[in-house]
């Protein structure tokens, strides 16, 4: 199962602990305690929100991105986005490779017109 950042926060009603998905940030929400519907707004009370990372302590692999002289950045992503990242990069490796094959060998593709 995929590890997901979970925001936690307080029922506006109840003050009950509640956990919410990160991406259901700006949707309503309901207490299952007491009902009260909220719309869920990581960014209105940022002491009282906070990411947590549910599963193992793994904290992922490091990426790095250099753009020659315009710059770069670093980051860490998690194992599983970077698998997705890895398969990306040579599936579209393959592809450039299989239009190059094509070329040398002289492959045309049939007008359409």
């Amino acid at each position: 199962m995929a590890k997901y950042d979970l925001v936690t926060f307080k029922c506006r009603g109840c003050d009950a602990p509640l956990e919410a998905q990160h991406y259901t940030a700006g949707q309503l929400v309901s207490c299952p305690r007491c009902t009260q519907t909220m719309t869920l707004d990581v960014q209105e009370t940022p002491s009282r929100n906070t990411l947590q990372r549910r599963g193992s302590e793994d904290p992922g692999v490091p990426l790095k991105l250099k753009l020659g002289e315009a710059g770069g950045f670093e980051t860490t992503v998690s194992r599983q986005d970077a698998g997705r990242m890895g398969h990306t990069f040579l599936g579209g490796l393959l592809v450039a490779v299989g239009v190059d094959l094509a070329a040398l060998l002289g492959f045309n593709l049939p007008d359409r017109s």
